[in-house]
């Protein structure tokens, strides 16, 4: 990455000209706490990605304590943000155009926010159509998760929120996949609640009992399924 390693570099401001903060671009950057985008950023992409010999993401590691997502970005790569144990707060600007959370899937699960520990709540936008495999796992302080009115979400994926502290989550009428451990694990899960003219049409599972989409979910009472 570009700036991989930069020890010493504790903020920068990304101008309005970039398009894509490539995998690893600030990846070691210990102390690289404030990052902030130029007003009228045309970013569209902030990478990451992981394989057999590790994770690769723009800002994996950082010790961010916000971060204040351009519009114009339109996807937000596997382990992104992967272990920003210190961020706190995910902002995306008003008219967001972002599409995709990235997730990955091997031996290992690892998501654009997996492991953001101090993460506590976060509203995803209505243009997200898909929320990858392990986007927020391991976000062992999530308990709020909103979904903008208008949402356009269509899969939330494997492991999406595996363990996280959620109480209640609403899940918009336009979702149709529910993947396998989605909500594994959430065990202050006590509300399910599915948007009238919900467009769902499976609730995943797997080989390993552990693999069903709302397993372990101890908290939850009740579940109305959809029509669909």
């Amino acid at each position: 990455g570009a700036f991989y390693g930069c020890t010493s570099l504790t903020s920068i401001e990304i101008p309005a000209s970039v398009q894509t903060i490539g995998a690893a671009t600030f990846q070691g950057c210990s102390r690289l706490a404030d990052v902030k985008f130029e007003e009228g950023s045309k970013l569209s992409a902030i990478e990451g990605y992981c394989c057999g010999y590790g994770c690769y993401g723009a800002f994996l590691g950082c010790p961010l304590i916000t971060i204040d997502i351009p519009a114009s970005v339109q996807t937000i790569g596997e382990a992104a943000f992967q272990e920003c144990t210190k961020l706190a707060t995910v902002k995306f600007e008003a008219g967001s155009l972002l599409e995709t959370l990235e997730g990955y899937s091997g031996s290992l699960y690892y998501g654009a926010f997996y492991g953001c520990t101090s993460l506590t709540s976060i509203e995803i936008p209505a243009s997200v159509q898909t929320i990858g495999e392990a986007a927020f796992e391991a976000c062992v302080k999530l308990a709020t998760v909103k979904f903008d009115k208008e949402s356009r979400l269509e899969t939330i994926d494997s492991r999406s929120f595996y363990s996280c502290p959620i109480t209640t989550i609403d899940i918009p009428a336009s979702v149709e996949i529910i993947g396998a451990a989605a909500f594994s694990g959430c065990t202050r899960l006590a509300s399910v609640k599915f948007e009238s003219n919900s467009q769902l049409k499976a609730i995943a599972g797997g080989y390993n009992p552990s693999d069903g989409a709302f397993y372990g979910c101890t908290s939850l009472t009740s579940i109305e399924i959809p029509a669909s």
